[in-house]
């Protein structure tokens, strides 16, 4: 649970602040 919120949270943040990520 924490694990998959944690990677969603990450994948729009990376993919929002970080494109290039």
């Amino acid at each position: 649970m924490l694990s998959k919120k944690k990677r969603f949270s990450t994948s729009v943040l990376c993919g929002k602040q970080k494109p290039w990520a």
